[in-house]
C-alpha cells in the first residue's frame, strides 16, 4: 500500500540526514521508523490496558489509594479516547444494517398466497 505523508521541511531534512547516515533511502527509513513507532504504541496501549485491569481488580477487593484512583481515571479516559473512533465506525455499520432491514419486505406480506 502506498501512502503519501507531507512533512515539514525541518522534519524532512532530519529524516533525510538520518537515512543517509544509515545508508538507506529516506522512504525505506521512514517506513521502518513508522513501523517501530506503531509497535511501541501497541505495546504502550497493552501496558495501559494491563495496568487498568490490575487497578480495577484491586478496586474490587481493596480500597484504591488516591494516586491509584487518579491513575485509573486517566487510564479509563485514554481507553475512551482510543475506542471513540471504533464506536463511531460501529454506529455507522449499525445504521447501514438498520437501513437494509427497513428495505426488507414485510414478513406478513410474504406469508400471503
Amino acid at each position: 500500500m502506498h501512502v503519501t505523508v507531507t512533512l515539514t521541511e525541518d522534519l524532512a531534512t532530519e529524516l533525510t540526514r538520518r537515512a543517509s547516515r544509515e545508508r538507506r533511502a529516506p522512504e525505506a527509513y521512514a517506513s521502518q521508523l513508522l513501523g517501530e513507532a506503531l509497535q511501541q504504541l501497541g505495546q504502550a496501549e497493552s501496558w495501559q490496558d494491563r495496568n487498568r485491569l490490575r487497578l480495577i481488580r484491586k478496586g474490587m477487593t481493596d480500597q484504591l489509594e488516591a494516586a491509584e484512583r487518579v491513575e485509573l481515571e486517566q487510564l479509563q479516559a485514554e481507553l475512551d479516547r482510543r475506542l471513540e473512533a471504533s464506536d463511531d465506525q460501529l454506529l455507522d455499520v449499525l445504521e447501514r444494517m438498520q437501513e437494509e432491514v427497513r428495505r426488507l419486505p414485510d414478513p406478513a406480506q410474504l406469508a400471503k398466497p
